[in-house]
C-alpha cells in the first residue's frame, strides 16, 4: 500500500470499532510510515478536539444542494461518481455518514484554523454560490507547455504560451479549450479534438462532453464545481490550505485561497513524470477572489523545482456572462486530417493482451522498420495512417528496447527505446504504451 491509498482509506481507522481484518493493511502501512502515522495522529486529535464553541448553520439553498448531490450519487449508474461511491456503500450507513463528516471537518478545520475564523469558510461557500450562477465564462491564461501536446503537460523550462477557455451553460451547453497547436470543442452533442502537428492535422471525436481530453484544465470548464473539485483533491492529496486577505492593485480587498499539494502518483520505479504535469508535481495553487462579490478573479499555479518555485499557469483575464459567438463552439476539421482510432476500436485487430510491454514496443517498431502499416496499426491504431508519421518512422532501425517502468499517474508503462530513423538521426526516448481498454490490447499512447 502506498501513502495515497492510505490517505484515501484512513477514515476506516477513525471508526469507533474498526474492523481488524479490513484495516490490517492500513495498520501495517502506518506502522512503517512515520509521515502517515503523524497524519493519523493529527486526525485523531481533530476528532478529540472537535468541540465547537458555537453552531454553524447552512443556508436552505446550501442544504438543498447537498441533498441533491446525495441523491445524485445514490442514483448514479456505473460512471465515475458511482464507482467512487461504491466503496462507501459497502460500509454501514451510520459509519459512512460519520466518516464523511469527519473528512469534511478536517478540511473545514484546515481552512478556518489557517484563516483565523469561520468567515473564511463562509467566503468559499459564497464564492461557490456566485460561480454556480454564471452563464458564460472566457478565461485567458498563460501556461508553460508545448503548443501541440496535451493540456496536462507542463515544462518548467519552456516559455509561457497563451491558453483560452470558453464555457457556456446553455441548452445544450458548450465549451472550448485552445492553445497554439491544439484545440478541443464540445458543441453540446460531441467533443472534437484537433492537433495541428508537424506531421499534418490529427483529429479525434467522442460522444458527449469528453472533458478528459482537456486534462488538468477540465475542472476549469465548470467554474461552478471547481471548489467542489478542490475540496475533493484536498482530501486525496493531504493538502495544506490557507486563506488570507489583502489589498488588490486598486486598493479593493481580496480573499486569497492557497493550496499546497504534494505530487500525486507512483514514483518508486522512476521520476520520469515528476514535474511533467501539475498533479504530478509538488505545487501551490492560488485562487484570488474579490472580497465584496466573492467572484473568482485569478488563478496562479507554481511548481517546486530544485531551483525554486516556477510559475507554470497564470490567468490574465476572466470574463463572466458576456455573449460568446456561436462559432466558438464549432470546429472546422481540415480535409487532410487523420482521424484517430485506437487499436481496440478497429475491427479484426489481433489479440496483443498476452504480450509484455517490451514485446509490444518491439513489434510496433519492427513493423515500422518494414513499413508494414497493417501490423503497425495493431499497436498504434490509425495514427500510422498519417502520411507524415509513415514518412518519419518508415524504414527505421531498432537499436535497443529497454525494460519498461511505471511513473506518476500514467496507467500504462514506459518502454525506453533507441532507434535510427532512415534519415540517419538517432532517437532515444520512452514509448508510452497502455492496455487499460476493455480488450486489454496494447496501444501506443505517446513518446514517438
Amino acid at each position: 500500500m502506498n501513502c495515497r491509498s492510505f490517505r484515501k482509506r484512513q477514515a476506516e481507522l477513525l471508526d469507533t470499532s474498526p474492523d481488524p481484518v479490513a484495516t490490517a493493511d492500513l495498520r501495517e502501512h502506518v506502522s512503517g510510515c512515520p509521515e502517515c502515522a503523524r497524519e493519523l495522529d493529527q486526525a485523531f486529535g481533530v476528532m478529540a478536539a472537535l468541540r465547537p464553541s458555537h453552531k454553524a448553520f447552512a443556508s436552505a439553498k446550501t442544504k438543498e444542494r447537498i441533498m441533491d448531490r446525495v441523491l445524485e450519487l445514490q442514483s448514479a449508474g456505473p460512471g465515475r461518481e458511482a464507482a467512487r461511491a461504491r466503496w462507501w456503500s459497502m460500509r454501514r450507513p451510520v459509519w459512512a455518514a460519520a466518516a464523511a463528516l469527519v473528512l469534511v471537518a478536517v478540511v473545514v478545520v484546515a481552512w478556518i484554523g489557517a484563516s483565523g475564523g469561520p468567515s473564511a469558510f463562509g467566503t468559499l461557500a459564497e464564492a461557490a454560490e456566485f460561480v454556480k450562477g454564471v452563464k458564460t465564462m472566457h478565461m485567458v491564461a498563460n501556461m508553460r507547455t508545448i503548443p501541440g501536446d496535451n493540456f496536462d503537460l507542463i515544462r518548467t523550462d519552456e516559455p509561457l504560451i497563451p491558453i483560452h477557455i470558453w464555457t457556456e451553460a446553455a441548452d445544450p451547453p458548450g465549451w472550448r479549450v485552445e492553445k497554439e497547436g491544439r484545440v478541443i470543442v464540445m458543441d453540446g452533442n460531441s467533443t472534437t479534438l484537433l492537433i495541428k502537428s508537424g506531421v499534418g492535422p490529427i483529429a479525434a471525436t467522442a460522444p458527449g462532453s469528453a472533458t478528459g481530453m482537456a486534462g488538468w484544465v477540465a475542472p476549469l470548464l465548470d467554474v461552478g464545481t471547481v471548489f467542489d473539485h478542490e475540496r475533493e483533491q484536498a482530501a486525496d492529496e493531504g493538502s495544506r490550505i490557507s486563506i488570507t486577505r489583502k489589498a488588490g492593485a486598486d486598493g479593493s480587498p481580496k480573499t486569497v485561497l492557497t493550496i499546497r499539494a504534494r505530487a500525486q502518483g507512483d514514483f518508486t520505479q522512476s521520476e520520469y513524470l515528476r514535474n511533467k504535469s501539475i498533479w504530478e508535481s509538488d505545487n501551490v495553487r492560488v485562487y484570488t477572489f474579490d472580497a465584496a462579490t466573492q467572484r473568482l478573479e485569478g488563478i496562479r499555479v507554481y511548481v517546486a523545482t530544485p531551483k525554486g518555485d516556477v510559475l507554470v499557469f497564470e490567468t490574465t483575464r476572466i470574463e463572466y456572462d458576456r455573449p460568446i459567438p456561436a462559432s466558438t463552439f464549432a470546429l472546422e476539421i481540415p480535409e487532410d486530417s487523420t482521424w484517430l482510432k485506437q487499436p481496440d476500436e478497429l475491427p479484426s485487430v489481433r489479440d496483443t493482451s498476452q504480450m509484455t510491454p517490451e514485446e509490444a514496443a518491439r513489434a510496433f517498431f519492427e513493423a515500422c522498420a518494414a513499413s508494414d502499416w497493417d501490423e503497425a496499426r495493431v499497436f498504434a491504431g490509425t495514427l500510422v495512417d498519417n502520411a507524415g508519421v509513415r514518412d518519419l518512422l518508415g524504414g527505421l532501425k531498432v537499436i535497443e528496447i529497454g525494460k519498461s517502468f511505471r511513473s506518476g499517474l500514467y496507467p500504462g508503462r514506459f518502454v525506453p527505446y533507441k532507434i535510427q530513423l532512415k534519415s540517419g538521426e538517432i532517437k532515444e526516448h520512452n514509448l508510452a504504451i497502455r492496455n487499460d481498454n476493455a480488450k486489454h490490447l496494447w496501444s501506443v499512447d505517446g513518446g514517438i
